[in-house]
This record gives C-alpha cells, sequence and structure tokens, in this order.
C-alpha cells in the first residue's frame, strides 16, 4: 500500500469525500435479471428496487460512518462515464475518491483514475499490483487500512445512510 506521500491527510485535512457507484445500467447490458427482480420486488410488500442497484451499497454507509460528522461528503452514481469524468474534472475536482473495485468495473475506475486528477482511494477483490503505477491511488485490502491514509478515523461508528436519504429503501 502506497500512501499520499505529498499530503499527510487527518479526516479534517482530506477534504471532501467522495463516494462513487457504478449504476447497474453502466455495467449491465442484459436486462432480463434486473427485470425479473422488479416483477419479484413489485409483488411484495415494503420491498423496492433502487434504480441504478440491487441493494444499496454497504461499504459506503460504513466508511461513511467512520467519518466525523462534519465532514463532508456525498455520493455519485455513474451511468454515463463521460458525465463522471467531467463531474471529477469540475464540481468533484478536490474531492478524494472512494471506490470499491470489481471485476465488473474495473476498467470505469481506471479509466476515472487516468482521466482526472483527483487522489483515489480503492477497496475491493481485484489485483492491488495494477494499481500501482498510478500515483495518485491507493488501493486497500481491508477498511482497517483506512486510518493509514485517513488517520483519526473512528472505525466503531455505525453505519451511516444519509447519502440514501432520497431512496425508499432505507433501514
Amino acid at each position: 500500500m502506497t500512501m499520499f506521500e505529498d499530503i499527510p491527510l487527518t479526516p479534517a485535512s482530506a477534504g471532501p469525500i467522495l463516494f462513487v457507484q457504478f449504476s447497474d445500467k453502466l455495467l449491465t447490458s442484459d436486462r432480463r435479471f434486473r427485470d425479473y427482480y422488479q416483477s419479484v420486488y413489485s409483488k411484495v410488500d415494503g420491498y423496492f428496487l433502487p434504480e441504478h442497484f440491487m441493494e444499496i451499497p454497504y461499504w459506503i454507509a460504513v466508511i461513511s460512518g467512520m467519518l466525523p460528522r462534519e465532514a463532508q461528503r456525498d455520493l455519485l452514481v455513474i451511468d454515463n462515464m463521460a458525465e463522471a469524468v467531467a463531474l471529477l474534472n469540475g464540481r468533484y475536482r478536490d474531492y478524494i475518491v472512494m471506490a470499491s473495485v470489481m471485476d465488473a468495473n474495473e476498467t470505469f475506475v481506471r479509466s476515472l483514475i487516468t482521466a482526472t486528477r483527483n487522489r483515489f482511494v480503492l477497496g475491493g477483490y481485484t489485483n492491488q499490483l495494477a494499481y500501482r503505477d498510478l500515483d495518485r491511488c491507493v488501493y486497500l485490502s481491508k477498511t482497517e487500512q483506512l486510518r493509514e491514509v485517513l488517520p483519526g478515523l473512528d472505525t466503531t461508528r455505525p453505519p451511516e445512510y444519509s447519502l440514501f436519504n432520497s431512496l425508499e429503501c432505507i433501514p
């Protein structure tokens, strides 16, 4: 794991955090699976299928909860890469971007890193070594390592779901 060499970070000095989640619309061209679940969910009282993912990305709520309450945080659900790059180079240019890397989104994550100037904190189950050549990126293998990148996080705090307030399926 490489740290951001140039700037020692704490939750207070890190700046705003942007969680990115890739939409099913971008990742999956075959809609049959999602259409099936939509038909099932619509028949069960209390169930709701969000537009962009099957369930709330729990990793975002967990890490958001670790941040100080006053920390600025935002969520970007990506369903169009060109728009996402424009947003990262514009409105979100000063944000640290956090993403969960999976086989399904790995090429998109790498594209974001190379097309923007943001610092990235990654986690997931893909090959960490594939990101060693990217100087604005750190790849963690577990959430506890976040304290090495952002010292002072409280890993005992509960998940925080405010980024998902607009969804009907908040616990």
